[in-house]
């Protein structure tokens, strides 16, 4: 089965050097390579970034693969919620865990929100 994962995150940085600081501390964090991060400002606050990373997640059981998203989540923070939508290992599966300052404790300054999915590739 191909799974897909992606990080996106709001990061509330001033600038480009901020930006890259906060990015570089995440991915010191991670347990799991990310990939490139493409982002903008968020449109209903420009104060934050919205930020979406690729997240290499190693082939296994549809357990083994979420398993390892959630290391991801709880290496930036916790606690998380965590929602399903379908089946695990049908197609249109789509798992979800997500975090917010106001809930959360992030270990990374200027990381405001946190989602980390898993979706059937196909």
């Amino acid at each position: 089965m191909t799974m897909h994962a992606e990080l996106k995150v709001f990061l509330r940085v001033n600038n480009d050097r901020a930006l890259d600081k906060v990015l570089s501390k995440i991915r010191q964090l991670c347990p799991l390579p990310l990939g490139e991060a493409a982002g903008e400002r968020y449109w209903k606050d420009p104060g934050l970034q919205d930020v979406r990373l690729p997240v290499s997640i190693p082939p296994g059981s549809v357990a083994d693969m979420t398993f390892e998203a959630l290391r991801v989540a709880w290496a930036l923070g916790g606690p998380w919620s965590v929602t399903s939508i379908g089946e695990p290992g049908t197609e249109g599966w789509e798992f979800e865990a997500l975090a917010e300052h106001k809930g959360a404790r992030f270990h990374v300054p200027g990381l405001e929100w946190a989602r980390i999915s898993l979706r059937d590739g196909t």
